[in-house]
Formats: structure tokens, sequence, C-alpha cells
């Protein structure tokens, strides 16, 4: 059983992002403006239905601030989609790897549905027990919480892979993706950690500077604008480097040589090939 060296992976993972700086550039501008906009349009109504709940938590508008949470986080995850097959196929194949409209789309629509099977595995049991907290508060419920998070990080970690291969245009095969991080969670988690890092410190240089990120408020002169780029800008970067660290140990557990991580490398079907 491969072991993963993280030290390597982190070095690959950083070398490929600024070995692809200026594509990564034009790629990112349309999502992460996407993302602002879509964060300004839901504003106005969560933050109102955030009031109504902080005065009244049984108020019937409690359903109407899950909802548009959902919605806004669904159409977020959207727009960072295109962002991540495209990080994905830029690492793994390099520039130049298009494929026709149809196939594209097809693959696409597969990482979404991957993408918001995830977040539903973590959202709906979590408004199961934020629901219950509000109607009856207990220390069992935030052991729940944690419970829920840990099954999460587990079940994502281990299925890390599934995102690669849905880009490279393979099906989610899940007992193949599982197998190939067997025995390497708490190694990839350690990779993980530095996005994890990288976004408490974006969060906390815009917190000095009076922007609260949490996806919907900016405190500096009132103007939720800020804190929707503040936020988009945070996800960007956690996402870049997610893709290029998980790009990294996949070419380490599974053998190929990414092109677009190293500068050369096989076509993309001798990768297809050794992928599967």
């Amino acid at each position: 059983m491969d072991k993963l060296d993280v030290g390597l992976a982190l070095k690959t993972a950083c070398g490929s992002i600024w070995l692809q700086r200026r594509p990564l550039a034009a790629l990112s501008v349309v999502p992460v403006l996407l993302v602002a906009v879509i964060d300004l349009l839901a504003w106005p109504y969560v933050v109102g239905l955030d009031q109504i709940l902080a005065v009244a938590p049984e108020a019937e508008w409690q359903t109407g601030i899950v909802v548009v949470g959902q919605m806004r986080d669904a159409l977020q995850m959207a727009a960072w989609t295109v962002l991540e097959l495209a990080c994905y196929r830029l690492f793994l194949l390099g520039p130049g790897s298009d494929l026709p409209g149809s196939k594209m789309r097809a693959i696409y629509v597969s990482l979404l549905a991957f993408n918001i099977a995830l977040m539903m595995l973590m959202n709906v049991p979590s408004l199961v027990v934020n629901y219950a907290e509000i109607t009856g508060p207990s220390p069992t419920w935030q052991a729940v919480s944690l419970l829920i998070f840990a099954a999460y990080m587990f079940v994502s970690i281990r299925l890390v892979f599934v995102f690669p291969a849905i880009s490279l245009g393979n099906p989610w095969d899940l007992p193949q993706r599982w197998a190939e991080t067997e025995g390497n969670f708490w190694r990839l988690l350690v990779l993980f950690i530095p996005a994890y890092l990288l976004v408490i410190l974006l969060t906390s240089l815009f917190s000095a500077r009076g922007i609260q990120v949490d996806g919907s408020l900016a405190l500096s002169g009132g103007l939720p604008v800020f804190g929707a780029l503040a936020d988009s800008v945070t996800s960007w970067a956690f996402l870049l480097f997610a893709t290029a660290a998980t790009a990294a140990a996949l070419a380490q557990l599974t053998g190929i040589r990414p092109a677009g991580m190293t500068g050369q490398g096989p076509g993309p079907t001798e990768i297809a090939s050794r992928f599967d």
C-alpha cells in the first residue's frame, strides 16, 4: 500500500499553481465575481430573516432562511464547479485539453451532482440538529454536530479522488476511489491543513480591515459588497490550493505524470488509462 509523501505533494501543488498562474488567473475571474454577485443578491433576504430569528426563533419565517441559504449555496456551488473542473483538467492534462461542448457539459453535470451530494451529506443532518437545538437546546446536540462534521470530513477525504476522476471523464466508481486513498486518510488530512490555514489567515486579514467574512455581511461602511468579495476570494483561494493538492496526491498514489503540474507528461488518453 503506497504512502503519501505529504511534503512532496505540498511542494508539487505550490509549484503547479505558480507554473499555471496565468491560465488560473484567467479562469478565476468570472467564477469569483459570479459567486460574489450571488451572495449580494441573497444578502438582504438572508440578513432580514437572521434578524427575525434572533428576536423570534419560532417564527414561521425560519423555513425561508433555510431555503434561501440552501439556494445560495447551490448556485455558488454551480459557479465554483466550473472553476474546479477547469483546474483539475489544467493540472492533470495541461493547457489545451478542451473537449467537445456536449462532453464537457456531461462532465460538468456529473461533477456538480457529486459536489451537491457531498454538500447535502453535511447540510441535511446539520439542519435537523440546528432545528432541534432551537426547539430544545441540549449539550447532546453539540456532540451530534461534532460527529456529523467528523463523519463528513472522513467521507469527503476518502472520496477526494472522485473529483479528478469525474473531471477526466471517468465514472464516480466510489469503491475504487475509496480504495485509492486506503491507509492515507491522516496524510491527506495533513495535506489539506494549509488550505484551512489559508482560509483562517485571509479571514483574519479581512477582519482586521473591518470586513466580516461570513458570506453575507460586511461591517466596513455597512456595505455588503466588501463582505461578498472577501468571502468569494477566500473560497477561491481554498479551492485553488485544494485542487492542486488533490491532483498532486493523485499523481503520487496512482503513478500518473500530470502534464499541467510538471510542464511535460503523457497525453489525455494515457492519463485516463493509468488513472483507471
